[in-house]
């Protein structure tokens, strides 16, 4: 596009020509001009944009061509003065160089094509135009600067000269493009451009031909413009960024010229040629212009039929990759793509890299998925590449010189693709697009390439959706085997925990036997109760148990009775040392406090604990109210006589007193519990004989009578430690009276009463 003060300066450089022509001045006042072409070149070297080399090349030959075709329209207005026709030469002559430089440098597209291609000078061409150009140039020179030495010139006639340099000029653009398109055939972008080029500059010199032919015009003028014509139109499919548009817009063009401005020239001779038939040819000319006009796409289409035939697919296949679903729109993609070739064995192919496996369909229109290898490479060369596809073609190419991409080649070959697409998932390559060779010749165009560039990036969006889904199944397949593998371990877990309570359930129940065997005296009916009653209420004990009675069996019993009967009971005795630290009873996974939590926690002697332990145990247990059952632990203490004495003797901590309540459980003496000694004998006896005979013992009534009269006060301590002592000297099954009495029943009492006599 012209800038505004490249205009400005060609309409300086016009005027000022006009007023030397009308003041008559001669001709060295032309020189005046130089500053302000001066001014122009500076312009436009400055102005010159930081492009790649060819893209700024192109574009200073196209506003360097811009400038000669403004001279040089100058130089048509004033064409019957000799300054005119040298003003023509010359803006033909830079016009048409420069159009040869850009056409030289036509731009394409990325590509490994692209980049292993050599420029071209074209140096036949450009030495055929200087040359033309140079006699030109000349013929118009002298006739300007000495009209009277112009007859000495060969071919002196600057009309002629204009005639020849122009048409042979425009003719050597025309075959220079021709070349360019046959030497460029594989890149992208190039080509398209190349091809528009040839269409236009071949229907501008074929009908400035027939219209020279006919005589329509004079041709120094319309070969001039024709020359003008062709390199504007190279300069312009040189930096245009559209090779689409252009290919279209010349396609267009060239059947209009076809089917109206053809059939137009001639009917403009006739009208010349022949005046009395000048309204019919002129009313015939503008009905084929306007029919031909009409009917130049349908014939475009025609004559010129597209160059992109996969472009059609493509789009469709694009249509069915909008399917919400990944999987089958993958699948109806391909679909729409197996169209593209019948031969058997090829068939678009769409390979994900992880895990390495591709998905194609055949002719019945069922998708299958299979293992396959990839090479690597693919991703790195169609980083480069335009629209990231790699045809065979381009690799064909590249192997000349990159023996990496031969590999790549090969497996093209050996799975009868002509090109992939690969997908990328941001700067990850995550799949790629194979499509078959089919019964196709020609390289895919860039409109081919832009549409598949399209359906790749819409199967990307879709290959990412699928390997999501497929991901997020994976996770949901492992997090529920987790949660099963979670499940069976809890259930074990939960099992081996509702084994070890069984089994401590069941130590419990066999530890409050002893308490239980014998229950038939009212003190001992009473106090198991009571026991009973607390744990099944959950509150607080106080167990005052006399000496030589073992209180673990009516903690047993409490404990039972409670809702934490399947939880631990844990015993701690008031005379270990350890329990001394207060640190220990603070501990978060060592003091008994927390070892007992969702159980019960039995103290024996806690009057003989430290008072800042005792302190911390009744301050614990208060806090612990407010806490779930799970969280906190009943608490029982077994005490020789009441909290309310212990206190009073300064032993207990009150507030530890406080927290048991005012219900304390005694467990009755034996001698309180005569009718429970038979029972209670007879368990003894029976262990006893089973431990050491197989068989249980007996017991006399006469020596039952014997058991209750003795006051007992060792309690149960006593009583087993004289059965134990019969059952060593016993010599039958049966316990007797003598029995008794030689184990030292009543030899206490005995020895009391003679030393009183």
């Amino acid at each position: 596009m012209l800038r505004p003060l490249t205009i400005a300066l060609a309409v300086v450089g016009y005027t000022w020509m006009v007023l030397v022509r009308a003041a008559g001045y001669p001709p060295v006042a032309y020189v005046g001009l130089a500053p302000a072409l001066a001014a122009l070149w500076v312009v436009l070297r400055a102005t010159r944009p930081a492009e790649p080399a060819d893209l700024a090349r192109a574009r200073v030959a196209t506003r360097v061509a811009a400038t000669g075709a403004l001279l040089s329209t100058m130089g048509l207005v004033a064409f019957h003065t000799a300054d005119g026709r040298l003003a023509v030469a010359a803006g033909g002559a830079l016009a048409s160089l420069w159009g040869l430089v850009a056409l030289g440098r036509v731009r394409a597209e990325p590509g490994v094509v692209a980049r292993l291609a050599t420029t071209s000078e074209q140096p036949a061409a450009k030495l055929l135009a200087t040359l033309g150009w140079a006699y030109a140039l000349a013929a118009c020179g002298v006739e300007v600067f000495s009209p009277e030495d112009l007859a000495r010139v060969p071919g002196g006639d600057a009309g002629l000269a204009l005639s020849v340099a122009a048409l042979g000029s425009a003719g050597a653009t025309l075959a220079t493009g021709g070349l360019e398109l046959a030497r460029r055939r594989l890149e992208l972008g190039a080509v398209e451009r190349l091809r528009a080029f040839a269409l236009l500059a071949g229907a501008f010199v074929a009908i400035a031909v027939i219209a020279g032919a006919l005589r329509l015009a004079p041709l120094p003028q319309l070969f001039a413009l024709t020359a003008l014509a062709t390199s504007l139109t190279a300069c312009a499919v040189s930096v245009t960024s559209s090779p689409e548009t252009v290919g279209r817009l010349a396609t267009q063009l060239a059947a209009l010229g076809v089917t109206a401005v053809a059939p137009a020239v001639v009917l403009a001779a006739l009208a010349k040629h022949q005046p009395e038939h000048a309204a019919a040819a002129v009313f015939g000319a503008a009905a084929l212009a306007a029919l031909g006009g009409a009917a130049a796409p349908a014939l475009a289409r025609l004559l010129l039929p597209r160059t992109e035939p996969w472009t059609a697919a493509f789009e469709t296949a694009s249509q069915a990759a909008l399917h919400p679903d990944p999987e089958p729109a993958l699948e109806r993609a391909l679909l729409a793509l197996r169209g593209l070739s019948t031969r058997k064995l090829e068939a678009p192919c769409l390979f994900r890299f992880d895990p390495p496996a591709m998905t194609s369909v055949d002719l019945a229109g069922y998708a299958r998925t299979e293992p396959a290898s990839i090479p690597e490479g693919f991703a790195e060369v169609a980083r480069g590449e335009t629209e990231n596809v790699v045809s065979r073609e381009s690799l064909e190419v590249a192997a000349v010189r990159r023996a990496e991409v031969r590999p790549l080649l090969a497996w093209l070959d050996d799975r009868r693709l002509r090109a992939v697409a690969v997908v990328f998932d941001e700067e990850l390559a995550t799949g790629m697009l194979g499509l078959p060779r089919g019964e196709r010749t020609s390289p895919l165009s860039l409109a081919e390439v832009r549409a598949l560039g399209h359906l790749s990036s819409l199967l990307g969006a879709q290959l990412s959706a699928a390997a999501k889904l497929a991901r997020a199944r994976e996770r949901e397949g492992a997090s529920r085997e987790k949660e099963q593998a979670a499940s069976r371990s809890r259930d074990a877990v939960l099992g081996d925990l509702a084994s070890e309570r069984r089994r401590g359930e069941a130590v419990c129940r066999i530890l409050a036997a002893r308490a239980l065997v014998a229950r038939y005296s009212p003190a001992a009916r009473l106090a198991l109760s009571t026991l009973e009653g607390l744990g099944a209420d959950g509150r607080a004990l106080s167990l005052i148990v006399p000496a030589g009675i073992d209180p673990l069996p009516y903690l047993c019993v409490y404990h039972l009775a409670s809702e934490r009967k399947s939880s631990a009971l844990y015993v701690v005795d008031g005379k270990s040392p350890e329990l001394t630290d207060l640190e220990l009873w603070r501990s978060e996974d060592r003091s008994p406090l927390a070892e007992a939590r969702g159980g019960t926690l039995a103290i024996v002697d806690p009057q003989l604990l430290p008072r800042l332990v005792q302190a911390y145990v009744a301050a614990a247990h208060r806090q612990s109210a407010d806490r779930p059952r799970e969280e906190r632990a009943a608490l029982a203490l077994v005490v020789p006589r009441t909290p309310d004495a212990l206190v009073a003797r300064g032993t207990l901590e009150e507030s530890l007193a406080d927290a048991l309540g005012d219900r304390a459980v005694l467990v009755p003496p034996l001698a309180a519990r005569t009718e429970d000694l038979r029972a209670m004998a007879l368990d003894r006896l029976t262990k006893l004989g089973l431990d050491r005979s197989g068989r249980p013992y007996g017991i006399e009534p006469a020596a039952m009578s014997l058991l209750v009269e003795h006051d007992w006060p060792g309690n149960d301590v006593e009583l087993d430690s004289l059965l134990v002592r019969v059952a060593a000297q016993l010599e039958g099954d049966v316990v007797s009276k003598r029995d008794l009495v030689r184990a030292g029943l009543g030899q206490g009492e005995r020895d009391v009463k003679k030393r009183a006599s």
